[in-house]
């Protein structure tokens, strides 16, 4: 299995990238890690990118990243690389907060913190709707799959709230 595919799964598992951001598909006991694989897989995970610019959502950035980070902190196939970590790669490095949302950068900066996969995630609001898109990047391709590896989900802000307050408990 890739580190995508493995990826994936764990991401479903914790109930992130399905048709409701709130709701795991897979049984519980699938979260622990495989007895052929030998290593966990290593994620990074970057704020989100506001790219509707409305300065008065900018705390969803690192709130999303952090529920998210939260999430998957308790899925025994992978490692997350603390936030601490990537402050102090991005500071030492001068990469720019575009890196966030950049990925052609994506790859080098999953290197430079040991990671397999980068997730990159982006957000818009309008009024009181909110759409949240995620993408992980291959570091050792440069790579999405877009067709398994890339979601959106669009809703009401209020249900994207509830959701990030429930993804720890996922």
């Amino acid at each position: 299995m890739s580190a995508l595919q493995r990826l994936s799964a764990a991401l479903v598992l914790a109930g992130l990238v399905t048709g409701s951001l709130c709701t795991p598909i897979l049984p519980a006991q699938a979260q622990q890690a495989s007895p052929q694989q030998a290593e966990p897989l290593r994620i990074v995970i970057l704020p989100f990118k506001n790219i509707s610019r409305q300065s008065s959502d900018d705390w969803l950035a690192d709130s999303f990243a952090e529920s998210l980070t939260m999430g998957l902190l308790r899925v025994d196939a992978l490692r997350v690389v603390e936030r601490v970590q990537l402050q102090q790669i991005i500071k030492e490095q001068q990469f720019a907060q575009s890196v966030w949302a950049d990925e052609a950068a994506a790859p080098r900066l999953g290197r430079m913190l040991g990671a397999n996969v980068v997730v990159l995630g982006s957000f818009q609001r309008a009024g009181d709707q909110l759409q949240a898109n995620v993408r992980f990047v291959d570091v050792e391709t440069g790579q999405i799959d877009t067709r398994r590896f890339a979601r959106a989900h669009r809703g009401h802000f209020r249900s994207f709230l509830r959701c990030r307050n429930a993804l720890p408990r996922a």
